[in-house]
């Protein structure tokens, strides 16, 4: 353990499980943003719930309380309300624990939310850096690569992996997809931690934007969320609005809406 008080904050429930040994060992706050039901409407938080009480460590002010399909409503719109919720819920949080070190799912342009989480919690830190708390920032890849080196690296004993296996079996919803992903080659044997890289996604389109329009083709939606048209400008709305809310003068933005 590295004895500070540490926070989980992920888009999805079910990234927990790629930190399984990271939450038994440090036993932090965990915060989802939505509750996983894409677009079923079936929802999969309690699985999480179930996972995050068995490794030791507590779910937070925010857990799965929306679902994706709101979420989603909300960029669509551009309506910043949810998000400065959430982003104020985590922050107060963070604030009463003493928390100093808030892991997020890293920006992977994969999916608007894996990047909200990222964004929320790069806000987070700045907010309760300019009150005087120190804060480290540390991201877990919910999909791809990091493009830095791994600033912590924990490797599972036999008895550690064990329990992360069990963890896995136990969350049925996600168990065709764990094995895709065990397929492609992830070794769930060890669990980095990387800086929060900013330019991860890069300049490119994200991958989101072209599932989107293939979805809207096959007639499953009826709109695409776009990273310029949507995401950025109400992730610059939802940070003017934090620092409105918690009384702090405006900073330059530190790729938060990247």
């Amino acid at each position: 353990m590295t004895g500070e008080r540490a926070m989980l904050l992920i888009g999805h429930p079910g990234h927990e499980l790629r930190l399984h040994h990271w939450l038994e060992l440090e036993r932090p706050t965990v915060c989802v943003l939505t509750d996983g039901s894409g677009g079923t409407g079936q929802g999969r938080i309690e699985y999480s719930r179930d996972c995050v009480a068995r490794a030791g460590a507590t779910t937070g002010p925010l857990f799965g309380h929306m679902a994706d399909r709101d979420w989603y409503a909300a960029l669509l719109a551009r309506d910043p309300a949810p998000f400065v919720e959430a982003g104020d819920k985590i922050a107060c949080a963070a604030l009463t624990l003493g928390i100093g070190l808030i892991v997020s799912d890293a920006r992977d342009g994969y999916n608007p939310m894996h990047d909200a989480a990222c964004c929320l919690a790069t806000m987070v830190v700045e907010g309760l850096s300019a009150q005087g708390q120190s804060v480290r920032r540390l991201t877990a890849p919910a999909t791809g690569e990091a493009l830095s080196a791994p600033v912590r690296e924990l490797w599972l004993d036999s008895i550690a992996r064990k329990r992360k296996e069990a963890a896995m079996a136990r969350y049925a919803p996600l168990l065709q997809e764990i094995e895709q992903v065990r397929e492609q080659g992830l070794d769930i044997g060890v669990e980095r931690l990387y800086p929060d890289d900013a330019e991860r996604s890069g300049k490119r389109s994200p991958a989101y934007e072209a599932y989107g329009s293939a979805r809207v083709a096959d007639g499953d939606y009826r709109s695409v969320i776009m990273a310029e048209a949507h995401y950025q400008p109400l992730m610059a709305e939802v940070r003017s609005r934090l620092f409105d809310l918690w009384g702090l003068p405006s900073v330059p933005e530190r790729s938060a809406v990247v």
